[in-house]
């Protein structure tokens, strides 16, 4: 996984918002643990992933970042192989170039991902890395093609969804929200991506009156 720092100071603060926004509703339900979810890949989910989790670790926060997504193998030994049995946690844990930043990859790529993130040995880790870690930060598949987001989402303090404004249609977010319902994953909001400059207030309106969170 690549971490790097944000070089556009509007992004910059926009992430800035998003972690203080975060840490305020950890106010109410202390969130140490964080799914980042999508519909459809390629709205940026990964990438709001890596620049929240880069803009807390800068704030003096010690951040983990988990990528669960077990269809996409990783050069590095990873989360598969430690749920496998064939790592040891200490292996898997990696330090980035940002300080406070530390993740784990997704590892190789396995016959049954989702029997994986269903096992005993992945709940037992999120309650193991929640103690180590200020917080935890995972990067999850897109929900539209494996139910894999939503069993991370399930046992996770809070859950994020990534929408591209130029990607995702109002029913696909719909659909998103019901499966994350049946899942009881806790929705704390909707990050807009791709989103014209002077279309904001518009898609600001509209998405938050119709998942209504």
């Amino acid at each position: 996984m690549d971490f790097r720092e944000i070089t556009s100071a509007p992004i910059n603060e926009a992430y800035k918002g998003l972690r203080t926004n975060l840490q305020f509703l950890g106010y109410i339900k202390k969130i140490k643990t964080l799914s980042v979810i999508s519909f459809n890949p390629g709205e940026g989910k990964t990438a709001t992933v890596s620049n929240l989790a880069v803009v807390t670790a800068k704030s003096g926060i010690k951040v983990l970042v988990i990528n669960a997504d077990l269809r996409k193998a990783s050069y590095e030994k990873g989360l598969s192989n430690y749920i496998s049995g064939f790592a040891a946690l200490k292996e898997i844990i990696l330090p980035s170039k940002i300080d406070n930043l530390s993740y784990i990859d997704s590892g190789s790529r396995p016959p049954n991902p989702t029997e994986l993130l269903n096992s005993k040995v992945f709940s037992d880790l999120i309650l193991e890395v929640r103690d180590r870690y200020d917080i935890v930060i995972f990067d999850t598949p897109a929900l539209g093609s494996v139910i894999d987001g939503a069993i991370v989402a399930s046992q996770t303090d809070g859950t994020l969804i990534v929408a591209a404004a130029n990607k995702l249609g109002f029913d696909e977010l719909e659909r998103l929200k019901i499966q994350l319902g049946k899942a009881k994953a806790n929705i704390l909001g909707v990050v807009m991506t791709q989103i014209p400059k002077d279309e904001y207030r518009k898609y600001y309106n509209r998405y938050v009156d119709m998942i209504d969170i």
